[in-house]
């Protein structure tokens, strides 16, 4: 529970730290908010920080200088298992949906 005397004014502060999937996924889920009005869009501040230069934490791919390609982490969407994550990085990334079979 937030005690409302103890928060300040203005906007709250939403620091996210990294751009992996689930950094991804709080911004996903705080434009769904904001888009559905459940909270105003004015009532909180991002900021998110990513020390690469590239977006995806370790669910990337990177290419070293010989052109080889490497896996940082498990690259594992869940088509049968996960579908609200599949339907989020289709949002967020504006990708066609896949389909299974």
């Amino acid at each position: 529970m937030i005690n409302e005397a103890a928060t300040p004014p203005g906007p709250r502060r939403v620091l996210i730290i990294g751009s992996g999937p689930t950094a991804m996924g709080v911004l996903h889920r705080l434009f769904q908010l904001s888009e559905s009005g459940a909270i105003s869009p004015d009532s909180f501040k991002v900021q998110l920080v990513e020390r690469e230069s590239e977006v995806g934490g370790l669910a990337r791919t990177i290419t070293d200088e010989a052109g080889f390609s490497w896996d940082l982490g498990v690259h594992v969407t869940g088509l049968s298992k996960y579908p609200e994550f599949l339907s989020g990085l289709t949002t967020l990334f504006l990708i066609e949906p896949l389909h299974v079979g």
